[in-house]
């Protein structure tokens, strides 16, 4: 059985991405890309919210009733 898994994204997360020099936003989208395909590969992890932290992207999990900082 394939595992749905819920990914929330603030939008302002893209206009960050969108500010650094291509050099630097190609290494980020990245390690971006590699954050996102392993939690689909955890097993229990049924959501993940991608969002700003101090103006940097961050991820979050949710673990019970409060979320976790991933990344």
């Amino acid at each position: 059985m394939i595992k749905k898994l819920e990914i929330k994204s603030n939008p302002k997360v893209e206009i960050v991405f969108n500010n650094f020099p291509k050099f630097i936003r190609d290494k980020i989208l990245s390690i971006r890309k590699l954050v996102l395909e392993t939690a689909h590969e955890i097993d229990g992890l049924n959501m993940l919210e991608e969002t700003l932290k101090w103006g940097e992207p961050s991820y979050l999990v949710k673990n019970g009733g409060f979320f976790t900082d991933c990344c």
